[in-house]
């Protein structure tokens, strides 16, 4: 038995939350499986002591082992962690360490997840309101390409009201910025949308001028009222996509049609 007041936490307890048939369970028959200890470091039970400070069970089983305890807690347990957690529990570990935590917690290992991981627990620490906000893996990730100047936009983009595709597409942005050698001072934005077409002028710079020819070329053709028009705004992908409604006396409109659009694809090439 050990006394649960003795245990040091991997996680802190405000980040702790359990079912309540786990709470019933315990407060009717106790402690059944027994919590995991190594160097005093609480490995395995964080729910199950949690329930016991709030019942007032003062003593509970326990299994000693030997071993790194933030590895061990993500051996023993089937539980997801979130990203802000891997950062702050991964914090003194080595490199290599992290690595292998990331792979256990279902994360990309990579070289600059890594880097993103050590940034990401320094900077929660520091700021430890910025828990409220998540940034999936994969943003994460990207955003450790960018090294260092992570630093210069990372908090503001985990604050930033906007879809997580938006944000996505903003870490994506900044890392061709890099390339480019063109990173802008701040991203500072109260939302995505109010940032994404400055970085994408940015990052992408021979798609926005194709997108611009297109908006002019719009405007200076004759398109029939019932004809929707749509392309890939990347230019990734050639044509254009087109609905046209047609009665049986407007077939004319075929004609107007394939004018304007001839015209169109004179004015843009890269449709």
């Amino acid at each position: 038995m050990i006394d649960v007041n003795s245990l040091k936490l991997l996680i802190n307890e405000d980040f702790i939350s359990y079912k309540n048939e786990l709470f019933e369970s315990i407060k009717t028959h106790g402690i059944i499986a027994p919590v995991v200890v190594s160097d005093n470091i609480l490995c395995d039970g964080h729910k199950r002591i949690k329930i016991c400070k709030t019942l007032g069970i003062n003593k509970v089983p326990v299994v000693y082992t030997e071993g790194n305890p933030v590895e061990l807690l993500f051996e023993l347990n089937d539980r997801e962690f979130d990203i802000n957690q891997v950062a702050i529990l991964t914090k003194n570990l080595s490199d290599k360490e992290v690595s292998n935590i990331c792979k256990k917690a279902g994360y990309s290992n990579s070289p600059q997840m890594v880097f993103a991981l050590k940034y990401m627990a320094t900077l929660l620490e520091k700021s430890p309101e910025l828990f409220q906000y998540q940034l999936p893996a994969n943003i994460w990730r990207e955003l450790g390409h960018l090294g260092k100047d992570i630093e210069r936009y990372a908090s503001d983009l985990l604050v930033m009201q906007g879809t997580v595709s938006e944000k996505r597409s903003i870490a994506s942005f900044l890392r061709q910025a890099q390339r480019r050698n063109e990173l802008p001072d701040s991203i500072k934005a109260e939302k995505t949308v109010e940032i994404l077409p400055k970085m994408q002028k940015i990052a992408q710079p021979r798609r926005t001028k194709a997108y611009e020819k297109y908006e002019k070329a719009l405007k200076k053709i004759d398109l029939p009222n019932s004809l929707n028009i749509r392309i890939d705004s990347t230019f990734e992908q050639s044509g254009v996509s087109l609905s046209l409604n047609l009665n049986r006396f407007e077939l004319e409109k075929l004609d107007k049609t394939k004018e304007a659009l001839k015209l169109l694809f004179d004015e843009v090439e890269e449709l």
